[in-house]
């Protein structure tokens, strides 16, 4: 088990923290560039704050890598 417990968030905490709009987000999820929701149930679903963090660290790891080009 992991040591740490999981944590969803919601779409509107996830646009906070990646800057993209709603339809950004999903289109970048059919690209694979985005991390995929998970169905919690019926029509509910979140996405795990540690991939979304880890979208994010990537994404500035990537820019600052670009900027030394």
């Amino acid at each position: 088990m992991c040591a740490t417990k999981p944590r969803f968030l919601r779409l509107k905490e996830v646009l906070a923290i990646c800057g993209k709009s709603r339809s950004s987000v999903y289109d970048a999820i059919k690209k694979g560039d985005f991390p995929k929701p998970v169905k919690l149930s019926g029509r509910s679903s979140a996405w795990i704050k540690s991939e979304v963090e880890q979208w994010a660290v990537d994404c500035i790891r990537a820019s600052r890598q670009d900027s030394r080009s």
